[in-house]
């Protein structure tokens, strides 16, 4: 299974409020304290991993997305990780940031099992 999302990362005047729906608490922290550009490249890094992730899984926004975060790692810079969703956690994910200073972008696929890293 592979999610994919793209999106043109610009201002919105409701980000903080968009934040609270799809947002867990650290990344709304985090978002909270961003400021300018930052946060606005912030939103849109989360966005994109948070939906590639569920096209991935199938649920779209069905799944409440608030209920996970992405990992700190790759809110911090990194451009990938492995993931497990604490509701899926035989599954692993791996998810990739592949945007730049013109698109936020996301991929999501599954990794293995269990036992994998």
């Amino acid at each position: 299974m592979v999610g994919v999302d793209v999106e043109a990362p610009i201002m919105r005047p409701d980000i903080d409020g968009v934040a609270t729906l799809v947002f867990g608490p650290n990344e709304q922290a985090e978002l909270s304290a961003a400021r300018g550009r930052n946060k606005t490249r912030l939103f849109y890094t989360l966005w994109t991993l948070k939906e590639a992730l569920i096209k991935a899984i199938g649920t779209g926004f069905a799944m409440d997305t608030s209920q996970f975060e992405i990992p700190s790692v790759m809110r911090q810079g990194a451009l990938r990780c492995r993931y497990r969703l604490p509701q899926m956690a035989d599954i692993c994910w791996r998810l990739e940031n592949c945007g730049n200073d013109h698109l936020a972008a996301a991929v999501a696929y599954e990794c293995g099992a269990k036992s994998d890293g």
